[in-house]
């Protein structure tokens, strides 16, 4: 069987990260001799050198025509979201909406499917901090602000920055099945789904480790002492609290 041929957009600010990411999970998959294994490729609306967010240029040789050629098509987090998309990628991805093409777009990357109108009427979602935003501007859209990822028809969209791993993982569960799904993340060293969805990493206060907490000279302590008694009541005299307090 053929590959599956899947085209990621590049363009000037791309998040490197984004830009890497179908290729590190599609890349890791190991189907069957039989099954046809993914093939990564790249486009721009104008082929030649394009620099992401890290200052790194990439040499693109496809242009959107690519699209036409791909099965599926991924836009990486948009730099930018008041930007509207042009004309011309806009066109290319109505047109690959129209043959059916599995569409995704990663984290900001939803703004430049919204423009192309393929949100109204589905569930979409995107970063937590472009969350009104993308409320406002695309309104027809069954906007899932919670989800790491949402999904309907042949539209697939991801929330922030790690959820498109998360948002890729998934794509390979669907395709293959849940145990080449699981053994893909196991390859790279991540959960093959996350419980929960981005609503609880939002505005949330990192917790203060114990080293930054007045148990620290305990534990120090407790660790130069391993071969003592260090019971619940020794350690919490130590740190000069009750029992209670300091379990």
């Amino acid at each position: 069987m053929s590959a599956i041929r899947v085209a990621v957009l590049a363009f000037n600010g791309v998040s490197l990260f984004h830009l890497s990411v179908p290729g590190l999970v599609f890349g890791t998959v190991q189907t069957a001799q039989h099954e046809p294994r993914y093939e990564i490729s790249y486009c721009a609306e104008v082929p030649g050198m394009v620099e992401s967010d890290q200052g790194i240029a990439i040499a693109v040789k496809h242009g959107l025509e690519l699209m036409d050629k791909s099965d599926v098509i991924v836009i990486p987090a948009w730099s930018n979201p008041s930007v509207v998309a042009s004309t011309a990628l806009v066109e290319a991805l109505k047109l690959a909406n129209a043959q059916g093409k599995l569409i995704v777009g990663l984290c900001l990357g939803a703004f430049v499917l919204g423009d192309a109108g393929l949100l109204d009427e589905r569930e979409a979602t995107t970063h937590w901090l472009a969350r009104e935003t993308f409320a406002q501007r695309f309104p027809k859209a069954r906007f899932r602000p919670e989800v790491l990822y949402a999904s309907t028809d042949n539209i697939m969209t991801s929330a922030g920055t790690l959820a498109a791993i998360d948002c890729c993982l998934h794509l390979v569960m669907q395709r293959y099945g849940a145990e080449t799904a699981n053994r893909t993340a196991k390859l790279l060293v991540t959960p093959p789904h996350r419980q929960g969805g981005q609503s609880q990493y939002v505005e949330h206060s990192v917790p203060r480790l114990a080293t930054e907490t007045h148990l620290s000279d305990v534990l120090i302590w407790a660790r130069q002492n391993l071969a003592s008694d260090l019971s619940l009541d020794v350690l919490a005299e130590r740190a000069k609290m009750s029992r209670r307090t300091f379990t």
